[in-house]
C-alpha cells in the first residue's frame, strides 16, 4: 500500500481520487481514521462507476441496516450490499457528488465506531490485472 501524503479529510481524499481521471481507475483507496476506533473504509474506484460503493469496518453482530436505517432512508437507493457479522460491511450509495459521499462515510464512521474526526490517513493499492 502506498500512502497518499498529508493529513487530509475524507472529503479531500475523495476529491483527489475523483478528480484525477484515469490515474485512480485501477486503485483501491483505504481511509484510516485517527481516533481510537482504528476504523477504516475501503473505497472502490470512483472513476467510471455510476454508483459508488465501499467496504467499512463493522464490528457488530446485528444487521447494519438496523444501525444505519436513518442514513439509508435519508439517501434513497442506498443499500447494504453485504456484511460479515463482527467484521465488515459493504454499502452502495447512488450519489452524484463527492460531498454527499463524504457525508455518508462520516455518518458511517460516527454510527459504527463513534468517530467524529474527519481527518484520515489515506493509502492506495493497485488492482491486479487479469
Amino acid at each position: 500500500m502506498v500512502e497518499i501524503p498529508g493529513s487530509q479529510t475524507v472529503l479531500q481524499v475523495l476529491r483527489i481520487i475523483s478528480g484525477s481521471g484515469s490515474t485512480w481507475r485501477n486503485r483501491y483507496v483505504t481511509l484510516r481514521f485517527h481516533g481510537a476506533s482504528q476504523g477504516w473504509i475501503l473505497v472502490y474506484p470512483l472513476s467510471g462507476n455510476t454508483t459508488p460503493y465501499f467496504d467499512f469496518m463493522y464490528g457488530a453482530d446485528h444487521p447494519p441496516e438496523e444501525v444505519f436505517s436513518g442514513l439509508l432512508k435519508a439517501h434513497p437507493g442506498s443499500l447494504i450490499l453485504d456484511w460479515s457479522p463482527g467484521r465488515s460491511a459493504c454499502m452502495e450509495v447512488p450519489v452524484a457528488d463527492v460531498e454527499t459521499l463524504a457525508e455518508v462515510m462520516l455518518a458511517i464512521a460516527k454510527g459504527a465506531w463513534g468517530e467524529s474526526n474527519p481527518q484520515v490517513e489515506a493509502f492506495y493499492e493497485e488492482m491486479g490485472k487479469a
